[in-house]
């Protein structure tokens, strides 16, 4: 059975994929061709053109709020790849090294510890990892991501690793809903941490995403004057990542239509 969650989550997914698809369907802005001169191209307010303006180089906000959602999936995807592996060996792993698997009382409190507290605590570290590297390193490239395997499948473990550990060690078949979950969540602090460091100039270049918008409006000195600029990335970013923390939440419970609340929790 499908509950409520499950299908918010699966909404959210569909309509940023819209977004990202929308990217590739609208013309390129003339500045990155090479068409007319950049020194005619300045920051603009919202048009029948241009429905959020373009930045101070002429381009097209929208088209950039949808670049930044393929960004986001790619990243979601890319941190998925790695760090679901990473959350099934762990479990494998602990299933032959231990007999019994502890298992946390299922409250309402395990599951904010699971699904939020816990993958915030390890966002925070990557993200002292990443500007400690930075600072010695320069800009921190994609082989980072290779680095933090271990901790991006930590997100994971208290949310589903210990439910993939019991699968292993009964001998059981492991549901495609919790590998899907652990992907999703890991997908959902991905966009927070993906818009941080890139807000902080030290993400990947040759990808546009939203914490990159929000960052370049406020180092051109448009912060209180372009509040349509920043807006839109600011509500993709918390509206994608809590798409997906409803999604992986849904895929774990989808038997149950309420969100974090449980017959017997209380």
């Amino acid at each position: 059975m499908v509950g409520i969650v499950e299908k918010i989550g699966a909404t959210v997914l569909v309509g940023f994929i819209g977004l990202a698809v929308i990217s590739f369907v609208l013309p390129r802005d003339e500045l990155v061709c090479g068409l007319i001169d950049p020194d005619d191209l300045v920051y603009s307010p919202p048009s029948a053109e241009h429905i959020l303006g373009t930045d101070f180089m002429g381009r097209d906000l929208f088209r950039q709020v949808c670049s930044g959602a393929f960004s986001a999936l790619w990243y979601g995807l890319w941190w998925s790849v790695v760090g679901v592996p990473v959350l099934v060996g762990a479990a494998f792993i602990m299933a032959r090294q231990r007999e019994e698997t502890p298992q946390l009382e299922d409250t309402a409190v395990t599951r904010y510890c699971g699904f939020i507290a816990f993958p915030l605590c390890v966002v925070g570290l990557l993200l002292g990892i990443t500007f400690l590297l930075a600072s010695f390193l320069g800009r921190v490239l994609w082989i980072h991501t290779l680095l933090f395997a271990g901790a991006i499948g930590l997100m994971g473990w208290l949310a589903v690793g210990h439910d993939i550990e019991v699968k292993f060690r009964k001998g059981e078949k492991i549901p495609q809903r919790l590998f899907l979950s652990g992907a999703a969540l890991i997908g959902s602090y991905a966009a927070i941490y993906d818009a941080i460091v890139s807000f902080f100039g030290f993400g990947d270049p040759m990808f546009t995403t939203w914490g990159m918008l929000i960052g370049w409006c406020f180092r051109a000195g448009y912060g209180f004057e372009a509040v349509h600029w920043w807006l839109p990335p600011i509500i993709c970013i918390y509206v994608f990542s809590r798409g997906m923390l409803f999604l992986s939440y849904g895929l774990y419970n989808a038997s149950s239509e309420k969100y974090f609340v449980k017959e017997g929790w209380f």
